[in-house]
């Protein structure tokens, strides 16, 4: 599996520079931050019909409208771009809870993608989806208790979803994250652990804000990062979904069991 994830930035210019970057590099599927929308047409839906080998589904969901202090309005909404005609989209928006000194709304974007049974599978059953992903598309609030939205976000899905993939701005840095690893580690694998990356280059602190956490029964392949399309680096994590779970046999490292955040 090849997932990209990109924070957009709401006032990007390079929406034909990120095209040519998506039809090279052919993911399976796309995770969109900062997407603008201005009178209902949307950059993830501009930067598809740019594209030589376009995807076959988007599915964007709004996130908020607001006025920044020189008066513009702007609407910016979540995406994600899934190549496979044969699947079937469906996406449901979480409003996470505010975190002290954050303006804007934050949500998850949980989504998930079934492919059904071919006529010719045995047993032929095609109204039953032969294989699920769950995704949470996400853009936490940039403060220090960020991890309390990525808590909610795990908690949710596991309430009502499968054991869904994490992927987007977590707006925190590795440090905060691996801190809260002591309610997802069990869990997850996650993307800084496996490899170390820049995917916000303005910032020597938050140099790693852009993350992946996904389940113990898979495993990371390779991570790669791509500048020039937008203030933040395009993520890409193939990602293999065959691997040995340890999920039974972790134990938490006692040096982070002894500074995890409560």
């Amino acid at each position: 599996m090849k997932i990209i994830s990109l924070n957009l930035q709401i006032d990007n210019k390079k929406l034909a520079k990120v095209a040519q970057f998506l039809d090279a590099e052919k993911a399976d599927f796309v995770f969109l931050q900062e997407v603008l929308v201005e009178d209902d047409i949307n950059a993830a839906d501009k930067i598809n019909n740019l594209m030589e080998d376009p995807f076959a589904h988007i599915a964007v969901d709004k996130v908020e409208t607001y006025t920044t202090s020189k008066g513009r309005t702007y609407t910016q909404a979540q995406a994600v771009l899934v190549r496979d005609k044969l699947a079937e989209v469906a996406t449901e928006c979480l409003e996470l809870a505010p975190i002290s000194g954050d303006k804007h709304t934050r949500i998850s974007q949980n989504i998930q993608i079934n492919y059904y049974h071919d006529e010719a599978d045995f047993p032929p059953h095609p109204e039953l989806p032969s294989k699920t992903y769950d995704f949470a598309n996400v853009h936490f609030g940039n403060r220090a208790d960020s991890w309390r939205q990525l808590k909610d976000t795990i908690e949710h899905n596991n309430q009502k979803w499968r054991n869904a993939i994490i992927i987007g701005d977590f707006n925190m840095t590795r440090e905060t994250l691996m801190k809260s690893k002591h309610f997802w580690g069990a869990q997850y694998k996650s993307s800084p652990e496996f490899a170390q990356y820049t995917s916000f280059p303005s910032s020597s602190e938050f140099s790693q804000i852009d993350f992946c956490l996904i389940p113990q029964s898979m495993k990371f392949v390779n991570i790669k990062t791509f500048e020039g399309l937008s203030d933040h680096k395009a993520i890409l994590y193939e990602i293999d979904e065959s691997g040995d779970s340890d999920i039974f046999n972790y134990n938490l490292p006692a040096k982070i069991a002894e500074n995890t955040i409560l």
